[in-house]
C-alpha cells in the first residue's frame, strides 16, 4: 500500500524570504506616502524651490525644480533638469550666484541675497536662500536654494519713496514759493504805484513798466512752483473734461506747429470731475508744449479724452489712487521718449532735458502739482526712440458739469463806499503797500503787523468795516482771528491773501462765511476789486 504522501516544510530561507517581502513592502508604504505628500507640498509651494547636485570642479546642475520655478522663470522642468546653472540663469547671474554658492559650502551654512533676474517670463527681483546638505563623511553633496519673488514689494517701496521725496520737494518749494509771493507783492505792487505817479516821463514809466513785467513774469514762476507743491489758490467746479479739451484745440493746434500731425479724440457728455478750468487748460497746454519740443522734427500728438473705471487692483497697486468711476485725459507723441532714469525725475521742480534757456523745467512739475492737488493721478509711460504717453485721471463727481463761462469783464476799481479797513500781515513791505493803495482811494487803513496786535488795534476804533488779512502769521492765524472779530462784530467780511490753497486754508481753519482768498502775489487792481466786492456786501 502506497504511503501517503507529505508536504515538504518550506525552509526558513524561503519563508523569510516571502514574510520579508511583505514586512517590507507593509515599511515601505508610510514612507512613499510620506514621499507623495512632500511631492505635493514641493509643488504646491509659491515660492520657488531647486535642488543642485554639487559635482567635482565647482560644477552645479539642477538636481529637481517644483512648479513655480517654471512659473517665475519661464522654463519648464524637463528642459532644466540635469543641466548646468549657468545655462539656465542669466549670464548677468552668474558670478554673483556661483560665488554665493561656494560661500554656502564653505561656510557649511545658509547664505541669503537679493538679486534681479531677466527671464523669458519677465524681471523678477527676488529674496534668494541657498543652503548646503552634506553626507556622513562631511562632503557637500547638494545645495537647496528658494526664491521668494518680491518684484512687486519693491516697485511698490519705489513708488512710495518717490512719493515721499517729491512731498518733501513740494514742502520745500513752497515754504520758499510763499516768501517770494510777499517780496513779488511789495515789488510789482510799488512798481504799478509809481508808473502811475511817473505819468510825465516816457523814460521813468518805461523803466517802471520793466520792473513790472519782470515782477508779473517770477509771480508766474513762482504759481508753478506753488502748483507742484499743491498750495495753489484753485476754483474748482464740476466740470467736462472733453468741453476743456474742445475750447483748448484752437491755442494747441497753433502753438503745435504744421510739422506734426495733431490729432483730438473726444468722446462727449463725460462725467462730471471738479477742478479749476484755468489750471487744467495750462495742464493741456504744457502737456502738449513738450510733446511738442519732443518731436522737433515732426512726428504725431493725439490727445484723447474717455471714462474709466479704475478697479480695486489698480489702485492697490497705485498707492494714489482711490478705486472708481474717473475722466482720463491720454496726450501721446511719437517723440524721442525716455529712459527709466529721466522719467523718475520728470516731475522735479527745475529738472530738464532741455539745453540751457531753453526751459526753467517747471512744465511737468506743475502739471504734477495741480492734477494731485485735484485728487488725480498721473501714469507715464516711454521709451528711448518709442514716444511717450501721459494718462490722467481725475475722479468723477456724480455732479452735472457747468458751462465754462468767459471771463469776466474788470471791474472798476473806485471804490462804492469809504471804509475803515484793518491790514493784517507780518511782512511790512506787504503791509505797506495795501496802506498806499486802500489809502488813495479814501479808505482808512489801521495796520496791525499779527493777530493779537490786530485784536489791540480793533478795540481801539468804535468799528471796522474790513479785515484784509494774511493766512499764516506767528502767534495766531488768520481763522483764529476772524473768529475773535466777528465775536464783537458778528458777520465782519474779510479778505485772506494767500498764495496757499483753499484745501491748505480749510485744515488750518481758514475758511468762514464772508471769507474772500486773494492769491499773492496780488496788484492794486486785483486788491481793491476784493475789496469792492467785500464793502458791496455790507448795508449802505
Amino acid at each position: 500500500m502506497p504511503k501517503p504522501r507529505q508536504r515538504q516544510p518550506r525552509s526558513i530561507s524561503d519563508r523569510g524570504s516571502s514574510e520579508g517581502h511583505a514586512t517590507d513592502q507593509a515599511a515601505d508604504a508610510p514612507r512613499r506616502r510620506s514621499e507623495a505628500e512632500l511631492a505635493l507640498v514641493y509643488d504646491g509651494v509659491a515660492d520657488v524651490i531647486y535642488l543642485l547636485a554639487v559635482e567635482p570642479g565647482d560644477v552645479y546642475r539642477f538636481a529637481s525644480v517644483n512648479r513655480a520655478f517654471t512659473a517665475a522663470t519661464g522654463v519648464t522642468s524637463e528642459a532644466v533638469v540635469g543641466r548646468r546653472v549657468e545655462e539656465i540663469l542669466p549670464e548677468s547671474s552668474h558670478a554673483l550666484v556661483l560665488g554665493h554658492y561656494r560661500q554656502a559650502i564653505a561656510e557649511r551654512s545658509r547664505v541669503d541675497w537679493e538679486e534681479v533676474a531677466v527671464y523669458p517670463a519677465g524681471t523678477k527681483v527676488g529674496e534668494v536662500t541657498v543652503a548646503p546638505i552634506f553626507d556622513a563623511a562631511g562632503r557637500c553633496t547638494h545645495l537647496l536654494g528658494t526664491v521668494h519673488d518680491v518684484s512687486e514689494q519693491r516697485r511698490l517701496e519705489t513708488e512710495l519713496r518717490q512719493a515721499q521725496k517729491m512731498e518733501a520737494i513740494g514742502q520745500l518749494a513752497g515754504g520758499i514759493a510763499h516768501d517770494f509771493n510777499n517780496l513779488l507783492t511789495a515789488i510789482g505792487g510799488n512798481a504799478q504805484l509809481l508808473r502811475d505817479e511817473l505819468a510825465g516821463s516816457d523814460e521813468l514809466v518805461r523803466l517802471a513798466d520793466e520792473v513790472v513785467t519782470a515782477a508779473d513774469q517770477a509771480a508766474r514762476l513762482v504759481r508753478q512752483i506753488l502748483a507742484f507743491s499743491r498750495r495753489q489758490v484753485l476754483q474748482p467746479v464740476p466740470l467736462d473734461l472733453s468741453e476743456i479739451v474742445a475750447g483748448s484745440e484752437p491755442i494747441l493746434r497753433r502753438l503745435i506747429g504744421e510739422d506734426i500731425e495733431f490729432t483730438v479724440l473726444r468722446t462727449p457728455a463725460l462725467g462730471a470731475i471738479e477742478a479749476d478750468p484755468n489750471q487744467l487748460e495750462q495742464v493741456l497746454l504744457n502737456l502738449a508744449v513738450n510733446a511738442r519740443d519732443a518731436m522737433p522734427h515732426g512726428g504725431r500728438l493725439v490727445i484723447e479724452t474717455c471714462d474709466v473705471e479704475l478697479d480695486a487692483e489698480y489702485a492697490a497697486s497705485h498707492p494714489d489712487v482711490v478705486a472708481g468711476p474717473h475722466s482720463q485725459l491720454t496726450v501721446s507723441d511719437t517723440g524721442e521718449g525716455m529712459d527709466a532714469a529721466t522719467q523718475a525725475r520728470i516731475f522735479e521742480p527745475f529738472f530738464t532735458t532741455k539745453g540751457q534757456g531753453e526751459g526753467t523745467g517747471l512744465g511737468l512739475s506743475m502739471v504734477y502739482g495741480v492734477v494731485r492737488q485735484m485728487g488725480g493721478h498721473i501714469w507715464v509711460y516711454s521709451e528711448p526712440g518709442q514716444g511717450t504717453t501721459f494718462r490722467l485721471y481725475f475722479p468723477r463727481t456724480g455732479l452735472q458739469p457747468q458751462a465754462i463761462a468767459p471771463p469776466s469783464a474788470v471791474a472798476s476799481v473806485a471804490p462804492t463806499r469809504r471804509a475803515t479797513i484793518l491790514v493784517v500781515e507780518d511782512e511790512e513791505l506787504v503791509r505797506r503797500f495795501a496802506r498806499v493803495v486802500l489809502e488813495r482811494v479814501g479808505h482808512t487803513v489801521i495796520e496791525a503787523a499779527n493777530g493779537h496786535d490786530a485784536l489791540e488795534q480793533a478795540a481801539r476804533v468804535d468799528r471796522i468795516d474790513l479785515l484784509v488779512s494774511d493766512v499764516v502769521m506767528p502767534g495766531m492765524s488768520a481763522g483764529v482771528l476772524i473768529t475773535r472779530l466777528r465775536d464783537q462784530q458778528p458777520g465782519l467780511p474779510a479778505i485772506f491773501m494767500s498764495g496757499y490753497s483753499e484745501e491748505l486754508l480749510a485744515r488750518r481753519g481758514a475758511i468762514a462765511p464772508g471769507i474772500q482768498i486773494l492769491e499773492k502775489p496780488l496788484g492794486s487792481a486785483a486788491l481793491l476789486q476784493a475789496v469792492d466786492r467785500a464793502l458791496a456786501s455790507l448795508e449802505p
